[in-house]
C-alpha cells in the first residue's frame, strides 16, 4: 500500500511524505505505482520549469518521496495542492492500495 501524508503550516503545504508500493500489479507493471510516480515527477518538474526549484528540497528513492517546502510561494503551493487532489482522486478509485493522512 502507498501511504501519503501532507503536512501544513498556516494552511499551506510545508512537507509531503509518500512511501510504499501499491502492490496492485507485478513490479514494473503496477499502474497505481506508475501513476503516483508520474504525478510526483510531473509536479517537481513543473516547479523546476517555472523557476521555483530553490523553493523545495526533495529526496526520491524506490518507494519513497520526501519533499520539504523551503520558501513558501502561491504557485508552488498550488502545484502541491494539485498533487494532493490528484492523489485523492486516485485513492477514491483504488482505496485498498492508497491511504492518505493530512497533518497540520
Amino acid at each position: 500500500m502507498i501511504k501519503y501524508e501532507f503536512h501544513y503550516d498556516n494552511n499551506e503545504i510545508n512537507k509531503i511524505v509518500i512511501k510504499g508500493h501499491a502492490l496492485f500489479g507485478n513490479y514494473g507493471n503496477d499502474i497505481i505505482c506508475a501513476s503516483v510516480s508520474t504525478m510526483v515527477i510531473l509536479t517537481i518538474n513543473a516547479i523546476t520549469k517555472l523557476g521555483y526549484e530553490n523553493n523545495i528540497k526533495h529526496i526520491i528513492k524506490d518507494g519513497y518521496l520526501e519533499l520539504d517546502v523551503i520558501v513558501k510561494d502561491k504557485t508552488v503551493n498550488g502545484l502541491l495542492e494539485n498533487l494532493l487532489y490528484s492523489l485523492n482522486d486516485l485513492q477514491q478509485q483504488y482505496p485498498s492500495h492508497l491511504k492518505s493522512k493530512r497533518s497540520k
